[in-house]
C-alpha cells in the first residue's frame, strides 16, 4: 500500500487536520449567522461584512490547515510514493 510503512510517521502530522475538522463547526455556526444576516429585507452593512468577514477567516484557517496536512504528508512520501501519488491523481 502506499503509505502503510508510513502510517505512524503521518500520524504524528494530523494537527492540521484535527484543526480543520474543528473549524468546520465554527464555519458553519457563521455561515449560518451571516445567512440570517442576509435574508432580511434591511440588511445591517456593518454587520453583514464583520459576518461574512468572520466566514471569510474561518475558511481560510481551515484552508491552510488543509495545506498543512498536505505538505506533512507529501514530506513523509519516498520518491517511489510519490511517483504512485501521481499516478493515482490522473
Amino acid at each position: 500500500m502506499l503509505l502503510l510503512d508510513r502510517l505512524g510517521e503521518i500520524a504524528d502530522n494530523v494537527e492540521p487536520l484535527q484543526l480543520a475538522f474543528e473549524l468546520h463547526a465554527f464555519v458553519q455556526e457563521a455561515a449560518k449567522e451571516l445567512t440570517d444576516l442576509v435574508s432580511k429585507t434591511k440588511l445591517d452593512r456593518e454587520a453583514t461584512l464583520a459576518a461574512a468577514k468572520r466566514v471569510m477567516e474561518i475558511e481560510v484557517q481551515v484552508k491552510y490547515a488543509h495545506m498543512g496536512l498536505l505538505i506533512a504528508i507529501k514530506n513523509e512520501l519516498d520518491p517511489g510514493q510519490q511517483k504512485q501519488l501521481g499516478a493515482l491523481r490522473e
